[in-house]
């Protein structure tokens, strides 16, 4: 599994992505209404007023199994790892949001999420890196 971390500034555009893409199935959502993107991004921007000096509060992380992984991966399986992953990475007592993708051929898992509770910290590139390398056992 490959873990990838990008930061950005706004929701709006992210979770559009996330949940618009063909085929892309929700399978979990917390501190959230999913009904719609429109909803989402409302929660997800009333979070962030919380810390409004973060800059970049928008936390999306792509979870990459291997190809030889697609026949035996079930949703539940991508949601327990998915939630375990984020419980190493320390992103806890936060909204989540987490999609599975099928558009690809390697199966895929995002993982979206805000770094603007109140006892969460601002995510760091270096520090979700390292964190990453550690999960996958290095």
């Amino acid at each position: 599994m490959i873990g990838k971390v990008v930061i950005g500034k706004t929701f709006g555009g992210c979770i559009s992505y996330v949940v618009q893409k063909k085929d892309a199935q929700l399978l979990y959502g917390t501190g959230i209404r999913t009904e719609n993107i429109r909803t989402m991004t409302d929660d997800f921007n009333m979070q962030r007023k919380i810390r409004p000096s973060l800059g970049k509060a928008v936390g999306h992380i792509s979870l990459n199994w291997s190809l030889h992984d697609k026949a035996r991966l079930t949703p539940e399986m991508m949601l327990a790892t998915a939630q375990d992953y984020l419980l190493k990475m320390n992103i806890r007592d936060t909204q989540v949001l987490i999609v599975q993708h099928k558009d690809t051929a390697h199966p895929t898992c995002i993982s979206f999420t805000t770094g603007s509770t109140i006892r969460a910290r601002p995510f760091q590139t270096s520090t979700s890196i390292k964190r990453i390398y550690r999960y996958a056992g290095n």
